[in-house]
């Protein structure tokens, strides 16, 4: 009577994971939820000289609006590296 509860939530733990995994553009990304605030870290690995501080910005605007509808408060913190060294 007990078992279907805890394959429910190992299957949801394991699910959920797999869903959000992000594509080869960004190999790092961290997030995680404390009450009402959604703590996203994203690193994305760029071509030396192809974006600016705008172009930094309009990344940071796309999460933004991207996660706009979610019933959370999202803190962004998004970096931009041409370094493979610096991925994390």
């Amino acid at each position: 009577m007990l078992a279907p509860q805890p394959y429910a939530l190992l299957r949801t733990a394991l699910t959920e994971p797999l869903e959000g995994t992000p594509g080869e553009h960004v190999p790092t990304l961290t997030m995680s939820k404390v009450g009402r605030k959604l703590y996203i870290e994203a690193t994305f690995m760029v071509a030396p000289y192809s974006l600016d501080i705008d172009g930094e910005d309009a990344v940071r605007r796309s999460f933004a609006t991207n996660l706009a509808d979610l019933p959370y408060e999202p803190w962004l913190n998004i970096e931009l590296t041409t370094d493979p060294a610096l991925m994390l």
